[in-house]
């Protein structure tokens, strides 16, 4: 194709809302005539990407106004093409968004837009995992029940592209996520799979979890938005981190420092949200309530938080985000399926194994560190440990059960130690800023330390059984 195209992703948005449309046109008296229309506005949907990333839908409308569609007249063409300009979740720049007003009271382009948002949200992580194994019609509601990978955020785009539909169509539509995928369905990752691919897939659900929480970290009304944005990026360190060899000649390691960055700063608001989440717990904030300088307590935090909004909204919804959103999407869409074609023949397999084997072997050595006063200390060895409950996650798939339970029983190790560290950090907190904090509250994070050692020893104690660590070991060494 001319301009270039993602086929595999393309490919497979087409037949999500070919067969969501086969399922519900009769029932929303969408006419068949359409079906070849959405097909086009499917297929072409990204054909913009090579122009501008940043405004693909924009550079894909006017490529299909420009060179026209062999075959559609071009009234039909105008419509695929406004389907393509309207398929992403928000214009842009108000020129751009005065265009989309105009578009959207196009009824038939409309229509076409609703099915392929549908679609694309559900392949939002270009991993091809996500499958409609029904579709269901009961009184004024259409259940769409689609199978999924459980890291993939597909159902919450889909979700939230929905908007248009329930604009368009007089039926409500709800998403389902069916628990069990249909016999024969591809994973998303195999032993044989090549490893420069393995890579991409990881990075992709890394990425589409980040992209999915960022209107939320931005609103600032759930403030777990914020949380699940640093773990999809986190998530992607982690790969960037464990292929690096293998991406040497890409723009990843440029990535990886531009996101060590952004989390570096983002880490510092969260911070406040955990303080503030246990200031406002209900046992604490009963008790609080009573003590006279309890309730200025908590609201000198709570307004600090709202300063630290300011921060959130600079470094997520400013030109820099956006311009490392197109640097991702080039190394995603562009470099690294240039690389899987001339990347040398390795197996994902063997490569997991030993790259898991290693990172776990260095987070070992870190153990030392569990007993440690020192914030810094706890967090390499949170840092360590995390890195190995990442990547066995992502390959617990490929390396089975042993790796799953390893991953489980990290996280009891992870879980402690970031208790322990969110106290140790209240407690600097509380000696250097705000008014003198209770009493109460000094006692109560003692309190928590205490605990949250104990836990640590329980945890650590289990990881390190003998016996199962050898198991372990053993699996990643066959």
């Amino acid at each position: 194709m001319k301009h270039g195209n993602e086929q595999a992703h393309t490919g497979h948005v087409t037949a999500l809302a070919l067969d969501l449309f086969d399922a519900t046109a009769g029932s929303l008296g969408v006419a068949a005539e359409e079906r070849p229309l959405l097909e086009a506005a499917c297929r072409l949907h990204e054909i913009g990407y090579g122009v501008s990333p940043r405004r693909h839908s924009r550079a894909g409308y006017e490529i299909v106004r420009s060179e026209g569609l062999q075959g559609f007249t071009s009234s039909e063409r105008n419509d695929i093409a406004a389907a393509i300009y309207l398929h992403p979740a928000r214009a842009g720049a108000a020129a751009d968004r005065l265009l989309e007003r105009r578009l959207r009271a196009v009824p038939r382009a409309r229509r076409l837009a609703a099915y392929l948002r549908i679609a694309d949200g559900l392949d939002a992580a270009h991993l091809q995992d996500a499958t409609i194994v029904a579709v269901r019609k009961k009184a004024r509601t259409i259940y769409l029940h689609v199978a999924c990978h459980v890291s993939s955020p597909g159902l919450a785009q889909a979700e939230r592209k929905a908007d248009l539909w329930r604009q368009v169509f007089p039926m409500e539509l709800q998403l389902v996520h069916a628990a069990r995928r249909p016999v024969g369905s591809a994973p998303l990752l195999t032993p044989d799979l090549l490893v420069v691919e393995g890579a991409r897939r990881l990075l992709y659900l890394g990425f589409s979890s980040l992209l999915a929480n960022v209107h939320g970290a931005l609103d600032g009304t759930d403030r777990e938005a914020l949380h699940k944005a640093r773990v999809g990026i986190r998530r992607m360190r982690a790969v960037l981190r464990a292929f690096r060899k293998p991406l040497e000649s890409t723009s990843a390691a440029r990535i990886d420092h531009d996101l060590q960055h952004l989390n570096a700063v983002l880490g510092d608001v969260r911070d406040l949200d955990v303080w503030i989440d246990l200031l406002t717990g209900k046992t604490l904030q009963q008790q609080l309530a009573t003590h006279p300088h309890g309730k200025r307590y908590i609201d000198h935090q709570v307004a600090l938080r709202r300063l630290q909004q300011a921060t959130v909204r600079r470094y997520l919804g400013g030109s820099s985000f956006a311009a490392l959103q197109a640097r991702i999407g080039h190394l995603l869409r562009i470099e690294l399926p240039q690389l899987v074609l001339t990347s040398p023949a390795g197996s994902l397999g063997l490569y997991s194994r030993r790259i898991l084997s290693k990172n776990l072997r260095q987070a070992l050595d870190l153990a030392k560190f569990r007993n440690a006063r020192s914030l810094e200390k706890l967090h390499r060895l949170r840092i360590a440990l995390r890195r190995v409950r990442y990547l066995g996650a992502a390959f617990a798939e490929i390396l089975g059960p042993s790796v799953s339970a390893l991953v489980k029983r990290i996280h009891g190790v992870e879980a402690a130690l970031g208790r322990l560290r969110d106290t140790e950090l209240a407690s600097a907190r509380i000696r250097r800023e705000g008014p003198a904090p209770p009493r109460l509250l000094v006692l109560r994070l003692e309190h928590r330390r205490k605990k949250a050692v104990t836990e640590l020893a329980t945890a650590w104690l289990r990881l390190a059984q003998p016996g199962f660590l050898a198991g372990v070991r053993r699996r990643l060494e066959s």
